[in-house]
């Protein structure tokens, strides 16, 4: 998501922007109402056979100036574009804090684009340090941002109460929020765990509902299924809600009292910084960038990843003290307003592209 918003960001001001997926999604749709072309690619990531790569097509076609490649897995994309032309600027984003365990499990990526990208950009202070030893002198820590002005029109024309009647989601109830792919890192079984714990021990009389949004990968739906048959097997079935990827993510976020980020793995999440922008409570995992985007007890409250304790516990927190909870919202709604939107981020990829070229 943050390289498209850097090719409509960059398609406004002129220049000419294409798009190359290795498949299909909500990215391109986007891309397409944007109006930036795309390729999809499906082979787009994998090393080149016999000598052959999609890159090389999509370079000779479009003769770009500059290459931004995402995610570690542009490995071979990179190695590709520089036996193409060495001397065409590649800028690569890396997303990914759990590095050996991706080399790991990649077997064909190397390590030789740290040295051959122009600039290696993290999104996180933190996983940066991880990659410490590859660094050439071109690695950056650029933040990601948010379209801020865009979140406060949706704002503005919705309602929570609209919108959880869409969705099936009593308009007295109390929405515990997270969203994200559902997957064992990002921790969804835990949160259904804790939230089964609350739900069994809850005499306040207070509607606790709680919604996890994300795609299902076809790798993960035997973790789904776990996450489904708990959340039956303790009795609460209709205080869950599961829905799945959707393009129109804002509306969960609206409709959400607390939002959960309760993953074991993350870099700089996106969806902490909307769940800030939309005013949320927060209660997070405290791993790698999050702890650059929350401050402690200040715009959010951290816990330790995978402790169904702590985060029972924090949750109960926040329904209890809705006082607490508006002070959280409002300090992450003003941090992620000063610190973490897109004319921060884009003002920092231009000096980057200015360097590089």
């Amino acid at each position: 998501m943050q390289i498209l918003q850097l090719g409509i960001f960059l398609k406004r001001k002129g220049h000419n922007c294409y798009l190359i997926s290795g498949e299909n999604g909500p990215i391109i749709n986007l891309a397409e109402k944007n109006g930036i072309s795309f390729a999809i690619e499906p082979f787009l990531y994998l090393p080149a056979v016999y000598n052959v790569h999609p890159i090389a097509a999509e370079l000779t076609k479009f003769k770009p100036d500059i290459v931004f490649v995402n995610t570690i897995l542009g490995d071979p994309i990179i190695q590709e574009i520089k036996k193409y032309d060495a001397k065409l600027p590649v800028v690569w984003i890396i997303h990914e804090s759990e590095r050996s365990h991706i080399l790991n499990a990649y077997n064909y990526l190397s390590e030789k684009s740290f040295k051959l990208s122009d600039a290696v950009v993290f999104v996180s202070e933190q996983t940066r340090k991880i990659y410490n030893d590859l660094d050439n002198g071109n690695f950056f820590v650029i933040h990601n941002g948010l379209d801020l002005d865009k979140i406060d029109s949706f704002r503005r024309r919705n309602s929570s109460v609209k919108l959880r009647l869409k969705y099936g989601i009593p308009a007295d109830a109390k929405v515990i929020t997270s969203i994200g792919s559902i997957i064992p890192r990002k921790g969804q079984l835990e949160l259904a765990e804790s939230g089964i714990n609350i739900l069994r021990n809850n005499n306040t009389g207070k509607n606790i509902h709680f919604v996890l949004v994300g795609r299902i990968p076809a790798s993960d739906v035997l973790y789904a299924d776990k996450i489904k048959t708990e959340i039956k097997s303790g009795g609460f079935g209709s205080n869950f809600h599961i829905f799945g990827e959707t393009c129109d993510v804002y509306d969960f976020f609206l409709m959400t009292d607390i939002f959960v980020c309760d993953s074991f793995i993350e870099s700089f999440p996106l969806v902490v910084l909307e769940a800030m922008a939309f005013g949320l409570p927060i209660i997070a995992s405290d791993v790698y960038g999050i702890k650059e985007q929350i401050e402690d007890k200040k715009s959010g409250l951290l816990f330790l990843p995978g402790n169904r304790t702590m985060l029972s516990n924090l949750i109960n927190k926040l329904i209890d003290d809705p006082v607490l909870a508006e002070e959280l919202g409002c300090n992450a709604c003003d941090r992620v307003r000063n610190r973490f939107n897109n004319e921060i981020m884009f003002s920092k990829y231009l000096q980057l592209i200015n360097q590089v070229m």
